[in-house]
């Protein structure tokens, strides 16, 4: 019998992505604002006021949340937490929620973060001066594999008792004032995720 296993096996070739990522991430990622404009709007009775800026800077976590998987090591955690504290006006609250997929399915990511305690919060903040933000990262691999990352974040103005457990928020840098970045209600017709 171990005579029949040949000695010298060919390799095994792994084709490699020919995904394009970038416009399955945007797809998915408008996608993904439809079906959460929705279920919030059902959870709320609010719109998304979706801030493309804010979702824009957590596109890095994303990178190197999948970085950290693949090698173990952080990478950049300190930068981003600067870049957030920076953007995050005093007297605010950053939450955010970041998730990864095997698959790039809007209908069981919307399932994930519905059933998911914290990206229930975020979806249902209420508050003044808030803003949304969802950003989706996918990675290719050989066979056309993916790694879908996703993110959602929620920026708001806290009551006096959060403001405590808040260390670190900053104002805006000189330049951007809050009140001049742009921020969309987003509101989306009834999905069928």
């Amino acid at each position: 019998m171990l005579a029949s296993i040949p000695r010298h096996s060919l390799p095994t070739v792994l084709s490699p992505p020919t995904l394009d990522t970038r416009a399955l991430a945007e797809g998915l990622e408008r996608q993904l604002l439809d079906a959460l404009a929705v279920l919030r709007h059902d959870w709320t009775q609010e719109a998304l006021p979706i801030d493309q800026h804010f979702s824009y800077i957590l596109s890095p976590a994303l990178a190197a949340y999948e970085s950290e998987r693949l090698t173990g090591t952080p990478f950049g955690s300190e930068d981003f937490q600067a870049v957030i504290k920076r953007y995050t006006p005093a007297g605010h609250t950053f939450k955010a929620f970041p998730a990864q997929f095997t698959h790039a399915s809007p209908s069981k990511i919307v399932a994930t973060l519905r059933a998911n305690p914290v990206a229930q919060d975020i979806i249902s903040t209420l508050g003044g001066d808030l803003a949304f933000a969802l950003r989706v990262h996918v990675t290719a691999y050989a066979e056309d594999t993916t790694a879908v990352w996703v993110i959602l974040g929620v920026r708001y103005r806290s009551n006096e008792d959060e403001e405590e457990s808040v260390r670190g928020a900053r104002h805006t840098p000189t330049g951007t004032p809050a009140e001049s970045r742009q921020r969309t209600p987003y509101r989306a017709s009834r999905l069928g995720v």
